[in-house]
């Protein structure tokens, strides 16, 4: 597979060595990348499609990527997420007016941060499915210009009714970055001399019974359902001498009730806007067989 990669990619005119192939390819297999999968991320990483052609594209809408795509996008940042992979410098979800897409920007790719809110021109990024969702990646090849006029990004509301079965350990009370506003635990590895200030979040799993997606709240959003402010939950924890009692508070508020949330649909994510509790009317006789049943 090394073989048949460093020949596409040569073909392409792109060297790389065979180090830095195998360290791709460990990191797939890791992440269990179907094999299929493999060879067509790895092109993807060091610039080169699937279809052929790189760089210097003309640039189009976020609608129009399909698998294997070489193109150009002006984009804004919606979301940055949480990253503690080594070979990932940043990941998230850009859009324009016409939707919106996943992006990954590989830390080989040595390119500018991104910042969330802020708008630019993605040059020359390569396009995949991965799991049935088209994503974008940024690498060697691709450049990052800032872009001065703001874009409006397409509305992706989706809704979703159902029970919050479980928290992500990483919920709770955290810290983030001066900087990058990232989650740290001690030293941010990207700015090392940067304070960080605590903040709140919930990314726990809802379920209907056919499905189970996970949701994000941030601190607003936690404080709406919760009832717990930054602050509170600060004291709480430096009372405890433990953080792990925010999530608790949050599991004890959560965690077996229905919700009908509100917010950005990002595949297999909702980015709550609006979350409230969900409570299905009972018809009068299912209510009469209940109340003698329980009588019993």
């Amino acid at each position: 597979m090394i073989e048949e990669i460093k020949k596409a990619l040569g073909e392409a005119g792109v060297l790389v060595k065979d180090s830095e192939i195998r360290e791709r390819l460990d990191t797939l297999t890791q992440f269990k990348v179907p094999e299929n999968e493999i060879k067509r991320s790895i092109l993807t990483h060091f610039g080169v499609s699937s279809k052929g052609g790189s760089g210097d594209n003309a640039i189009g809408p976020v609608s129009n990527i399909s698998d294997g795509d070489w193109t150009s996008l002006n984009v804004k940042v919606v979301q940055l997420w949480d990253n503690n992979h080594a070979s990932i410098d940043q990941a998230g979800v850009i859009g324009d007016e016409s939707g919106t897409v996943k992006f990954t920007k590989w830390t080989t790719a040595k390119l500018p941060q991104l910042e969330e809110g802020k708008c630019y021109t993605l040059l020359n990024v390569v396009a995949s499915v991965y799991n049935e969702k088209v994503q974008v990646s940024l690498n060697k090849r691709s450049k990052i210009e800032p872009l001065p006029e703001d874009i409006e990004v397409k509305d992706n509301t989706t809704r979703f009714i159902g029970m919050i079965v479980s928290l992500q350990s990483n919920s709770g009370l955290i810290t983030r970055c001066d900087e990058c506003n990232k989650a740290i635990k001690g030293t941010c590895d990207k700015h090392p001399e940067a304070s960080g200030h605590y903040d709140t979040r919930i990314i726990g799993s809802i379920d209907n019974g056919q499905k189970c997606i996970s949701i994000i709240l941030d601190a607003e959003m936690v404080e709406s359902v919760t009832g717990y402010t930054v602050e509170s939950c600060k004291d709480m924890a430096t009372e405890a001498l433990d953080k792990e009692v925010v999530i608790q508070a949050f599991e004890n508020v959560v965690i077996g009730r229905f919700f009908f949330v509100s917010g950005s649909d990002m595949g297999d994510t909702i980015l709550a806007k609006s979350m409230i509790p969900y409570v299905k009317s009972i018809p009068d006789k299912d209510l009469e067989a209940l109340i003698k049943y329980i009588g019993k």
